[in-house]
């Protein structure tokens, strides 16, 4: 926008002179060629992809066959000072050399047809000043406008690279934050499955040894007084200790977390294999399904490690509306060659073989919370199991 900014001034300051030396139709012939060399020069400073490095070269190659022109028409010198503006703006040294020469060359030719007779001397030293300071003036806006232009791109630069800093510093604040939250869910975990070993340890042995000795005393006195507050005793005591096992198995239900029971499961996976592990669950999974799910885990990754030939591993645990969906995949990065085909058809025989109290195991666990898998083994051994979601969830 500059750029056509200082173009439009040095066009209509430059019209003045050219009134003053083209007269008739020379007059129309320069203003049009003007106007059609900005136009050819705007439109080869676009860059595009197609040719990117031919389009500097046409338009220098433009700027040079101007400049020779100028010295073909009586007056059209006067059109120097656009010409020099997009030259200086290229740094295109040779065409402005041209220009020079080309220039001297018509006003040496045509300087009888340039001015009318009542023209003086002075008048004629004035309009060549005149012409000087444009060229001058074009000099100087062409510099500054190259400067403002490279300051500008400087700083957009600039902000695109603080705005790339800001967004990375942005997800190097988020992993930390995610990182200590997981560190204290862990803490949390951990110090949950500390009480509950420390109650069943501690309160529930002590509990049923108590529950032990009013049975003793309660068959010793059995046809005392204190036989029913005895009996009393005992029911209390077992409700207590009933209590006591619901709160521990809680607490340590809650401490088993599903998404980190996978992911310790999966490590073993990244020394030989390139693995996908995703978790993608919205609600607390029931307890029966969560110990089935890292159960059915814990044996198709044990199978994945003893007998795949493959490069790749997909691992996901995914929550729909009504179901959630475990899958445990294994393939070959590339379309396997008909040697590695039966290299692999060999290690499926025998894993087959090996594998089938593993299989069962999973098909047993499936059952048991009424899902239904699907195992495969084309293109490498595949576990698909559905669970639906219990009634009182969906």
């Amino acid at each position: 926008m500059k750029q056509f900014t200082d173009k439009l001034i040095l066009f209509l300051l430059s019209v003045f002179a050219m009134q003053v030396c083209l007269r008739g139709r020379y007059l129309i012939v320069v203003i049009y060629a003007v106007i059609a060399y900005a136009a050819i020069c705007f439109w080869l400073s676009i860059p595009e992809d197609e040719e990117p490095r031919m389009r500097p070269v046409l338009r220098k190659s433009v700027q040079c066959v101007a400049a020779a022109l100028t010295a073909t028409l009586p007056g059209a010198v006067t059109a120097s000072p656009m010409l020099l503006y997009d030259m200086i703006a290229c740094r295109n040294f040779a065409a402005i050399v041209i220009l020079a020469a080309a220039g001297a060359l018509g006003i040496t030719i045509h300087l009888p047809d340039m001015f009318p007779e009542t023209y003086s001397v002075m008048d004629q030293t004035l309009l060549f000043s005149y012409l000087a300071l444009l060229c001058a003036s074009s000099v100087l806006l062409a510099w500054r406008t190259a400067r403002h232009v490279k300051l500008e791109e400087e700083f957009i630069h600039l902000r695109d690279r603080d705005q790339v800093k800001q967004e990375k510093l942005r997800e190097q604040t988020n992993e930390v934050l995610e990182a200590k939250d997981r560190e204290v869910y862990t803490a949390q975990l951990a110090e949950r499955n500390r009480i509950a070993r420390e109650i069943h340890d501690n309160v529930g042995h002590m509990l049923t040894r108590g529950i032990l000795q009013v049975g003793a005393m309660m068959t010793v006195h059995k046809d005392e007084p204190v036989a029913e507050e005895l009996a009393m005793l005992r029911e209390t005591l077992d409700t207590a200790m009933t209590n006591i096992r619901t709160s521990v198995h809680d607490l340590h239900d809650e401490s088993v977390d599903l998404h980190f029971a996978l992911e310790q499961m999966v490590k073993p996976l990244h020394e030989r294999f390139q693995v996908h592990f995703e978790v993608n669950v919205d609600h607390a999974v029931p307890r029966n399904i969560k110990y089935a799910v890292i159960g059915i885990a814990k044996e198709a990754i044990s199978n994945v490690i003893k007998h795949s030939v493959n490069d790749c591993v997909d691992v996901t645990f995914n929550e729909h509306p009504s179901m959630y969906q475990l899958v445990i995949h294994d393939y070959p990065e590339h379309v396997p060659s008909e040697v590695h085909e039966e290299s692999m058809a060999m290690k499926k025989r025998a894993a087959s073989d090996d594998s089938g109290i593993g299989l069962s195991n999973i098909e047993a666990r499936v059952n048991g919370v009424g899902g239904y898998v699907n195992i495969s083994r084309e293109r490498g051994f595949r576990v698909f199991v559905t669970i639906p979601k219990p009634k009182e969830e969906t």
